[in-house]
């Protein structure tokens, strides 16, 4: 009776400890397979990122951009940042999934006028907020 008692212990130890490896080995194949969609969500997104300067921007906006894809949003955005010669500086936030633009134009020592989304913006510490949650996700 002890020996059946024990070999039952043993054996449920072992389909337990199976069964805990199984679901371990599935949540590192999740883990990676979402790090490979991520790195090609943003290499799509740096690729259809600049096109769509090349395309849609370049020929009157000559500055900077970078592209970011934001996992969290599941978002494209492309940002633009231009400087005239009366050292007013510009920057263009450009949902690239749906074409939405954000505008802010300021000159540093004298805050700025904007539009974020469609809201209207007069600081520019609010405008860099948004830009970093958008861009830095």
């Amino acid at each position: 009776m002890r020996r059946i008692t024990l070999l039952t212990g043993i054996f449920l130890f072992m389909v337990t400890t199976i069964l805990s490896c199984d679901r371990t080995k599935n949540v590192e194949r999740q883990s990676v397979e979402r790090q490979k969609l991520n790195y090609e969500l943003r290499e799509r997104c740096g690729k259809v990122g600049k096109q769509t300067y090349i395309d849609d921007y370049s020929w009157f906006l000559m500055g900077d951009y970078q592209c970011h894809y934001n996992p969290h949003l599941n978002r494209c955005f492309l940002l633009i940042t231009t400087q005239d010669d009366q050292g007013i500086k510009s920057q263009y936030l450009i949902d690239v999934n749906e074409h939405k633009e954000s505008l802010f134009s300021f000159r540093t020592e004298h805050g700025g006028r904007g539009v974020i989304e469609t809201k209207a913006c007069n600081d520019v510490n609010d405008w860099y907020a948004y830009v970093n949650r958008m861009m830095e996700q």
